[in-house]
């Protein structure tokens, strides 16, 4: 996080089951994203209801740094300036818990 300081939390429960989940999920998206380039999809929702929830948002911030780097590692590539597979995100969550600290829900 942009900021960061280590006063910021996130439930450690919360955390693992996302990464595991992503662990999975990450590849399998960026597989189904590239084999969808010419259709381009326009946005990738990630959803959940309680724990569900809690895994999709943290998903989703998975997600936006998978982004970013292969949008760093494509400008960083003269052929690939204009190549991108990954599109915005949004999440929608149903009855979702508090993951962090009130200081990261500040910030």
């Amino acid at each position: 996080i942009q900021g960061s300081n280590e006063k910021f939390r996130i439930h450690t429960g919360f955390q693992r089951a996302s990464l595991g989940l992503y662990r999975h999920l990450g590849p399998a998206l960026e597989g189904i994203l590239q084999r969808s380039q010419q259709t381009y999809p326009q946005q990738v929702i990630f959803t959940g209801h309680s724990l569900g929830a809690a895994t999709a948002l943290l998903c989703a911030v998975q997600y936006q740094k998978q982004k970013q780097q292969q949008q760093q590692l494509a400008a960083s590539k003269s052929n690939n300036k204009n190549q991108q597979i990954y599109p915005s995100c949004s999440v929608v969550t149903f009855g979702g818990p508090r993951i962090v600290n009130q200081p990261l829900a500040d910030h």
